[in-house]
């Protein structure tokens, strides 16, 4: 099924191959990549290392929903959705693991039984060479790894960026299912996370504002973006039900709030409310509408949804301890 997780941010990737060049030529080839990486020469060193970790973050834990909120349309789901951005402020965020690399032969340890070793779940990469392909067909098939790739293959580091973005997207579609599983349950509304064409959209912006982390902010499928620098959006959206619910007794508002050309554009699906859940009340006073009424596009695909990117429009600035690009800049990638 074609989902946008409930968020997703940068992860690590950790690398083992004795081979000390080859180590060094991945990180060249992916130094520009949205992860960190860490590499290992020595498969032993690397297995304690993954062990040593924190076990895999329960994030229903981290967005319980201790007192249900008011709201009718929320009120069965078993987390906050208010706190699903505050994982933001979680500073070791970008120290997920999320796959593993392993060469397959290496002194000591090989590929194969150092993965069956970790004592979490990761995507799982093996290279090999020619002769080592049947012993990576039986590590697939009792699903010790997701992938091998030969190592003499000539499309090899496009082949290892696709299983790093596909590991990367299907973790956090793991992570994030009881949310999307709890919002199907309760949300009668079409939902733009379930979209073809509004994920297609919203994956062309992603590359276009630069945007390496994002989180859900409402059952619809409005989301905090956030660059690696730390400058963040609010991507606004909304169905149709809900432009039509602002439409309703608009004319009765005050010209000198709303303009008669303003009016216009909201009847037509032009403008939408950009009033993110950041902010304790769902709605702003009307007095204020005004200045949350913003020019939105339509993105048509089973459903019509309506959005509007903005930089942050809470009166409380978004404020991010720690970015992606900072993060990166003091994480030293080889563990030699």
């Amino acid at each position: 099924m074609n989902i946008l997780p409930a968020f997703s941010f940068p992860t690590e990737i950790v690398v083992i191959d004795d081979n000390i060049s080859q180590l060094k030529s991945l990180n060249i080839n992916f130094s520009e990549s949205l992860n960190i990486f860490s590499f290992f020469d020595d498969p032993t060193k690397a297995l304690k290392y993954l062990n040593n970790n924190p076990p895999p973050r329960n994030y229903r834990d981290d967005i319980s929903n201790n007192s249900l909120p008011k709201e009718t349309d929320v009120q069965r789901i078993s987390f906050d959705l208010k706190r699903i951005h505050q994982l933001k402020n979680n500073n070791d965020r970008f120290s997920t693991i999320s796959a593993i690399i392993a060469d397959y032969r290496m002194p000591s340890l090989n590929g194969v039984d150092l993965l069956s070793s970790v004592k979490f779940n990761s995507r799982n990469l093996l290279l090999t060479a020619e002769a080592d392909e049947m012993i990576a067909v039986k590590a697939f098939n009792k699903a010790i790894i997701n992938q091998y790739i030969k190592k003499d293959a000539f499309d090899k580091i496009i082949s290892i960026g696709n299983f790093i973005e596909e590991a990367s997207r299907q973790y956090f579609i793991d992570a994030t299912k009881f949310i999307i599983d709890d919002l199907q349950a309760v949300e009668v509304r079409p939902k733009a996370y379930l979209d073809p064409v509004f994920i297609k959209y919203f994956k062309t912006l992603l590359k276009t504002k630069n945007i390496v982390e994002y989180y859900l902010l409402d059952t619809i499928g409005s989301f905090l973006l956030i660059t690696g620098n730390g400058e963040s959006y609010t991507l606004n959206v909304q169905c149709k039900d809900q432009a039509l619910f602002f439409q309703e007794n608009i004319d009765e508002i005050s010209p000198q709030i709303l303009s008669p050309e303003k009016k216009n554009k909201i009847k037509e699906y032009k403008q939408i409310l950009c009033y993110s859940s950041y902010e304790e009340e769902p709605y702003p006073q009307e007095s204020l509408w005004g200045e949350y009424f913003k020019d939105s596009i339509e993105i048509k695909g089973k459903d019509s949804f309506f959005v509007s990117l903005q930089p942050n429009l809470t009166s409380n600035p978004i404020t991010i301890s720690s970015t992606f690009h900072k993060y990166k800049n003091t994480h030293i990638p080889f563990k030699l």
